[in-house]
């Protein structure tokens, strides 16, 4: 009788454990089930759809409502990065005197200039307000080193408007050599193409005799020597019935590739 008790009682412990677990387990998958709708009905209720977002609050927003803006100015590095031929005397980038266009052939040192920049805008439905435009210029040649100049501020309208493109205007002093390379950049903080803003015009006049000779420097932007300067001569001998004016661009690339720049020659001759 004591035998038939112990079993009966050992059963009775052992089935009411499993009973104990088993509520334990579906007490606990209930709760996990519930938190889970509370997360998805959260989730379903976050103003303007915006779902997609990370632990560290950021995220893409896909919205019909936003838009970007595009601002650009003929940007010789994203050309060539396309495998475009390009001119390095910049079609957006012009010099004035007392408001009238000068010959950039034609540039006295030490003299003032306006230096005006073509700014556009690429996009249908987002304006650039308050840009900031920097100029500067290098010393003639490719990959040399940067002097500031000035920097202003533009508007521009959606692409298509009558407030596109912007112009942005800075005065300059020539350097004393007379030759120069013009550089403009910007930055715009959601800019739908950002490879695009950055310009430079920079052009040299030789009369043509038997060759045209050019000098240009090319500092070494690379590892390999850093910064040292060489100096670069170009030959150009025009066909003997040649006469006018003929550009001629020189682009410096290293050995992986990478465009360091350039510059365009102008040869006239009578």
């Amino acid at each position: 009788m004591n035998l038939l008790r112990l079993i009966f009682n050992t059963l009775s412990e052992l089935l009411q454990a499993i009973i104990y677990k088993w509520l334990l387990a579906i007490v606990s998958i209930v709760k996990r089930f519930i938190d889970c709708f509370k997360k998805f009905k959260r989730y379903h209720q976050l103003p303007h759809d915006d779902r997609d977002v990370t632990d560290k609050g950021c995220g893409e927003i896909d919205h019909p409502s936003y838009h970007r803006a595009d601002p650009l100015i003929y940007s010789q590095k994203y050309l060539l990065s396309k495998g475009l031929a390009v001119t390095w005397n910049n079609p957006d980038i012009i010099l004035l005197q007392n408001g009238v266009i000068v010959d950039e052939a034609n540039l006295q040192p030490n003299t003032e200039y306006e230096i005006d920049a073509t700014i556009w805008n690429n996009a249908y439905d987002a304006p650039v307000v308050g840009m900031a435009v920097n100029f500067s210029y290098l010393s003639f040649g490719a990959s040399t080193t940067v002097t500031p100049i000035g920097t202003t501020v533009v508007d521009i309208g959606a692409k298509g408007t009558s407030s596109q493109p912007a112009h942005g205007r800075m005065k300059w002093v020539t350097p004393p050599a007379g030759h120069y390379c013009i550089q403009v950049d910007f930055y715009w903080a959601d800019d739908l193409n950002p490879d695009n803003n950055i310009g430079q015009n920079n052009v040299d006049v030789a009369e043509a005799h038997s060759p045209a000779v050019f000098h240009f420097d090319l500092r070494n932007s690379g590892k390999l020597q850093p910064n040292e300067i060489k100096s670069i001569e170009v030959a150009i001998e025009p066909p003997a019935d040649f006469s006018g004016s003929q550009s001629v661009n020189i682009n410096a690339v290293s050995k992986s590739g990478r465009h360091a720049g350039g510059v365009t020659l102008t040869v006239t001759k009578a």
